[in-house]
């Protein structure tokens, strides 16, 4: 479940994905969409957690995880990589390349 980013706790997962351009304006709407509908329905061993997200500068992509009350699986990171490479394809940019920071 998507909650706002404040109420995740500092100590939880955390993934910075750098973007190889900003995000246009008009992508902006689409792309926070598409995140929040994914972090909807982003279960681990079938039990929902909490999420939450940011986009900063227009150009890094925030997604945290409160794992406190169990681990999130391996599966659970296997969705979050394919979600983040359908990113990449569908905007034409680097999210995985950390060279871009």
């Amino acid at each position: 479940m998507v909650v706002d980013f404040k109420e995740i706790p500092k100590w939880c997962k955390l993934w910075i994905f750098p973007s190889s351009r900003k995000f246009y304006p008009q992508e902006i709407s689409e792309l926070k969409a598409s995140i929040e509908n994914f972090l909807n329905n982003w279960p681990s061993n079938e039990d929902g957690f909490n999420c939450a997200f940011e986009l900063k500068y227009d150009r890094f992509i925030i997604i945290s995880a409160d794992d406190s009350e169990k681990s999130l699986s391996l599966k659970t990171h296997d969705k979050l990589a394919a979600f983040i490479l359908s990113l990449e394809a569908k905007y034409e940019i680097l999210l995985l390349d950390k060279i871009n920071v």
